[in-house]
């Protein structure tokens, strides 16, 4: 195992950067949000990575709406009606693996391609998705306890200093799209990336570098809107770095990757539901 090499690259496979490319063991958002919102025990259990269909769509919808110029050289939609168990449908199969693509559903390219020209149609997005770097992975050491880290961004803008991050949503309007961000720990990724990029980068200065979510929605009409990360969004989640980077280094130092408190929790009634009461309603 060589020691980490620290830097920006591109080409990595989605697959070599969850594992790390021959450098061992290196810490994520998602690890970070493991060992803060749930235990240090479930950064110790996380699993390598697998592709699902899940996660196939997204890498295809990733590549089709940021970078459409490659996204034929990696995949090949099944034209509607071959059952890929037919003899037809099995030579299909093999035609496209044979030449290292993979095989999405007519249903999925349709919606795929629909998205993508919803997107670049879009006249805030196509002035960012031009001129960039698509699915960029970065390496550094954190500034104050030296692990082992890493960043992907889906693209990225070393001209304007931005970082680019696509989402889908079920409703990306502002109001339900504010909470569901909060919520899904989208402020840690918008400190978390310019953290790294400012480890990696001297001459980025982290509030300097500007964070944009694009957010499609996932069904018709795939509407899209755009969100700038303001400073107290990311100050609010480099908070959340270094308290979770902090549980890491106790962890690393000590062997111990506890998990949830082991002591009897009182249970008692939801805030909700004793609102009611103060009310008199009663269900």
């Amino acid at each position: 195992m060589k020691e980490l090499e620290t830097g920006l690259f591109e080409g990595i496979p989605n697959e070599e950067y969850h594992q790390g490319p021959g450098w061992g063991l290196t810490y994520s958002r998602s690890d970070l949000v493991l060992a803060k919102d749930y235990s240090p025990a479930h950064v110790q259990a996380r699993e390598e990575f697998k592709e699902t269909p899940a996660t196939i769509f997204g890498s295809a919808a990733h590549m089709a709406c940021l970078e459409p110029e490659i996204f034929a050289d990696h995949y090949s939609v099944i034209p509607d009606g071959l059952n890929l168990r037919t003899k037809d449908g099995k030579a299909f199969k093999a035609m496209v693996e044979k030449k290292g693509k993979i095989c999405l559903s007519s249903t999925d390219g349709e919606k795929i391609f629909a998205m993508q020209k919803k997107l670049i149609s879009h006249p805030t997005a196509k002035k960012y998705l031009h001129g960039g770097q698509f699915e960029v992975s970065g390496f550094f050491r954190d500034p104050d306890y030296g692990l082992p880290c890493k960043v992907r961004f889906d693209y990225y803008r070393p001209d304007i200093l931005t970082i680019i991050d696509y989402k889908t949503a079920r409703d990306p309007r502002v109001r339900p799209f504010t909470s569901a961000a909060y919520n899904s720990r989208y402020h840690v990724q918008a400190a978390w990336y310019p953290l790294g990029l400012s480890c990696i980068d001297e001459g980025a200065q982290f509030f300097d570098i500007t964070f944009i979510f694009i957010v499609q929605e996932k069904e018709p009409p795939y509407e899209i809107m755009i969100y700038e990360a303001e400073d107290n969004f990311k100050e609010e989640g480099l908070r959340f770095c270094d308290s979770a980077l902090k549980i890491i280094k106790e962890c690393e130092d000590t062997g111990s990757w506890p998990g949830y408190d082991p002591t009897i929790t009182p249970l008692e009634l939801p805030e909700w539901v004793l609102r009611q009461h103060d009310r008199g309603i009663y269900e």
